[in-house]
């Protein structure tokens, strides 16, 4: 992943990591529902989200 993509991925992740918090989810709910957007990151080296 390219710089740009792993900032917006980051930006993303948190964002996600931080509306899952305010949800009172509990932190192996945040460990568990994390694990999949890194996964698919990681796997296809890309940024799951997109820019628009």
């Amino acid at each position: 992943m390219n710089i740009n993509d792993q900032t917006r991925f980051n930006q993303f992740y948190q964002a996600y990591l931080n509306e899952l918090t305010l949800q009172s989810k509990s932190p192996k709910t945040l460990d568990m529902y994390g694990c999949c957007p890194r996964q698919v990151a990681v796997f296809f080296d890309i940024c799951p989200i997109s820019d628009t």
